[in-house]
């Protein structure tokens, strides 16, 4: 889930909410995220982002033992907006993810992005 407010022209700023549940552990992320759109008024339009925010790794505790990790994370994105009407634009992203787990440990997730945005 996002949900996004266009600062100006140029630059928006969102918050990010993910859950992914897997075979052995679940995450959560929840992240703040700026994004530049350097050629804001084509049809095409590429854009760059940046973003901080929070990691929680849950491990299912029937099949794997451990604890929780909860950890500060960053993440870099790229990705292009295609507008199909005035209001109405698809979005194809890759983004990856960064989570500092300790001082000696990072672990890294990339994710491709598919969506449909609109505004009023």
């Amino acid at each position: 889930t996002q949900l996004g407010f266009k600062l100006n022209k140029n630059l928006s700023a969102d918050i990010s909410f993910a859950q992914v549940s897997g075979s052995f552990s679940s995450f959560n992320l929840s992240y703040f995220n700026l994004t530049a759109y350097p050629w804001h008024d084509t049809r095409l339009s590429p854009y760059f982002s940046i973003g901080a925010g929070a990691f929680i790794s849950e491990p299912r505790g029937a099949l794997v033992s451990g604890s929780d990790i909860k950890a500060s994370a960053a993440n870099l994105g790229i990705g292009t907006r295609f507008y199909l009407a005035r209001n109405f634009v698809f979005r194809m992203e890759f983004r990856e993810y960064t989570a500092v787990i300790d001082e000696s440990e990072t672990k890294r997730f990339p994710a491709w992005l598919l969506g449909f945005s609109f505004f009023y």
